[in-house]
């Protein structure tokens, strides 16, 4: 999200089912993105970092998100999948739900039901899983903030503790 050529990177390792990444991207996403994406100062790069062992469906809700990628509708699914976390996050059926969101936001159902229930993007998000362990991110959310893609400095997930990494990297810090 924001301008590819911006300078600093803000970078988010996150699980969909997990509370914590919920209220980080309903409270402190959107003032972050307003602060520092918007303007430019910042890029804002979201990787999927599914606790499979305490959240069955973070896989799942993970591949979806992709999904909804595929249609250029990441963004949109990754708000409703947060802001309806309490509704799928412990059912069993959660692929019919997931694809209700998808119908919701206006999606080609066809081609996000194939998609969904393919193992299309499966690979991608143990990819994603991967790169977390070896950046060393100890669980969700994990926030860092660099000059560019390489491995940054772990910052808490908080409006202040963003603002304060951005401040130390343009200070030349």
């Amino acid at each position: 999200m924001g301008n590819p050529d911006a300078e600093i990177t803000i970078i988010e390792f996150a699980d969909f089912q997990c509370p914590a990444c919920q209220a980080f991207a309903r409270q402190v996403k959107p003032l972050v993105v307003a602060e520092f994406v918007t303007p430019g100062t910042a890029k804002f790069m979201f990787y999927d970092f599914p606790l499979v062992a305490i959240h069955p469906n973070a896989f799942l809700a993970a591949r979806a998100a992709h999904c909804a990628e595929d249609q250029g509708r990441f963004w949109e699914f990754h708000d409703v999948l947060f802001a309806n976390q309490s509704q799928w996050a412990g059912q069993q059926n959660t692929a019919g739900i997931l694809e209700n969101y998808a119908a919701d936001l206006g999606l080609d159902e066809d081609g996000f039901e194939g998609c969904l229930r393919s193992d299309r993007h499966a690979a991608l998000v143990t990819a994603n899983m991967e790169l977390a362990n070896q950046m060393g991110a100890p669980g969700t959310p994990t926030i860092m903030v660099t000059r560019g893609r390489g491995i940054g400095q772990r910052v808490d997930s908080s409006v202040e503790g963003i603002r304060q990494a951005i401040a130390a990297l343009q200070a030349g810090g």
